[in-house]
């Protein structure tokens, strides 16, 4: 299937592109840019929520956020991290908003 993307939510911190071709999302945040199935960018998002949480009471701190691979860490401060839960939220109502427009056949 062809590829063809649409950037659907952007914010200081970052942007997301939506691929509908094969039902995938390129988050990019800061310097960090992943390409992630619709299914694993709903994780990723529940990842950054319960590390917000996790961090709420030491907001000064890094947040490291583990990956699959050993001794690889995504870092954020807690303003990113917020901004970056932000980013996905609007990015997935903007998917159902969408999908719910769509007159299908």
């Amino acid at each position: 299937m062809s590829c063809k993307y649409q950037k659907i939510s952007s914010n200081e911190v970052g942007s997301v592109i939506s691929c509908t071709g094969c039902d995938e999302l390129i988050i990019g945040i800061e310097t960090v840019m992943l390409k992630l199935s619709v299914a694993n960018s709903k994780c990723f998002m529940k990842l950054l929520k319960a590390s917000a949480l996790k961090a709420h009471k030491n907001k000064n701190d890094k947040i490291l956020l583990e990956t699959q691979f050993d001794n690889l860490f995504i870092t954020f401060n807690y303003r990113e991290l917020q901004k970056s839960i932000e980013l996905l939220e609007f990015a997935f109502l903007r998917m159902e908003i969408n999908s719910l427009l769509q007159v299908r056949i």
